[in-house]
């Protein structure tokens, strides 16, 4: 399980490279299939997590907002592990009105991920809560959710993931509570675990490895901005947000880079 110690401190086809053992390189390289930032966040997540004695037939779930971290995530458990994957999505009707962009983005990122990676199993559900700021946070939903999935899976869930990055203290204990309380009588609880908290850098240094870890299609597949503007019945980034300032920098520093760059290692 997640527990408070750990909190307060805080495909491509299977058959590919093996994640590097530390989450950041001396002098990592950029751009897909380059950086491997996140392919070690993971490892060393999954190492962490099993004390380096991973169970066989490892069965994952992993809660898919619709989001760049999320869509991430999933591509690279995929990619780099040889996990059972069930992926989720929750529909979240409230004020903030992304339900309709955030379904768009999960059915392209799904459809990509389908055709170019290896199978994996699929659900949904809808959650619409139009009272004032809608009566809670995205983990504590997301968790809630993800604990009646592994009982209508049947309770052999080894992993929930989420794609959160560094969350504050009191919503990652919030989240937790939440998730403990679910398997108080169960014989069986799976470990939550958040990989992308191993990612060593800064935040814009981090969303740009999130970013790199899949092709850049799959990427642009994912809806970041949590107010979106609607204009002419069609959805539009808000510009202001701090989902939208992270992926605007992100596109700033990509477009910065010079052709004879590309591919190779990061500026010093």
């Amino acid at each position: 399980m997640a527990k408070f110690n750990d909190i307060a401190k805080s495909g491509a086809k299977p058959g590919g490279r093996e994640p590097e053992t530390e989450a950041r390189a001396e002098t990592p390289a950029f751009g897909y299939p380059h950086n491997r930032a996140m392919a070690a966040a993971l490892q060393k997540c999954l190492e962490k997590t099993f004390a380096g004695r991973p169970p066989a037939n490892v069965r994952t779930i992993v809660m898919l907002s619709g989001g760049l971290d999320s869509i991430a995530l999933l591509g690279t458990v995929l990619k780099e592990t040889n996990h059972a994957v069930h992926a989720h999505h929750i529909e979240i009707v409230n004020f903030e009105n992304r339900c309709k962009v955030e379904k768009r983005s999960v059915a392209n990122a799904l459809k990509y991920i389908r055709k170019h990676y290896r199978p994996f199993d699929y659900s949904e559900s809808r959650s619409e809560f139009n009272v004032g700021k809608g009566g809670g946070t995205d983990l504590q939903l997301s968790l809630f959710t993800a604990f009646r999935l592994c009982t209508a899976l049947g309770g052999n869930i080894d992993l929930v993931m989420t794609g959160h990055i560094t969350p504050p203290f009191w919503e990652l204990s919030e989240g937790a509570a939440v998730f403990h309380a679910g398997f108080i009588h169960k014989r069986r609880k799976p470990e939550w675990v958040w990989p992308l908290k191993f990612l060593a850098s800064a935040h814009v240094q981090k969303k740009l490895d999130i970013y790199e870890s899949i092709p850049e299609e799959l990427a642009e597949t994912a809806w970041s901005c949590r107010k979106p503007v609607v204009k002419k019945s069609k959805f539009l980034p808000c510009g202001q947000c701090f989902a939208c300032k992270s992926m605007i920098e992100i596109k700033r520093i990509r477009a910065g880079r010079t052709d004879a760059g590309a591919g190779g290692r990061r500026p010093g």
